[in-house]
């Protein structure tokens, strides 16, 4: 949305916050994603993970 607003107005400083902040919410999920496999040892991927990877590999990406 603040992408949007920022292409609309021109802002370059509010776009480039966005894009920031956006690259930050997608590092912030691959980062504790990572974490919680390492706390909780999982090391194969179980029959509903991969269900939902197809899914949200997609969803994670989309803004």
């Amino acid at each position: 949305m603040n992408t949007a607003i920022a292409m609309a107005r021109g802002d370059l400083y509010l776009l480039k916050r966005s894009i920031i902040r956006y690259g930050a919410g997608i590092a912030v999920t691959v980062v504790v994603a990572g974490i919680l496999s390492l706390i909780m040892q999982q090391q194969a991927p179980t029959s509903l993970m991969m269900a939902s990877f197809k899914v949200s590999s997609v969803t994670m990406l989309h803004p």
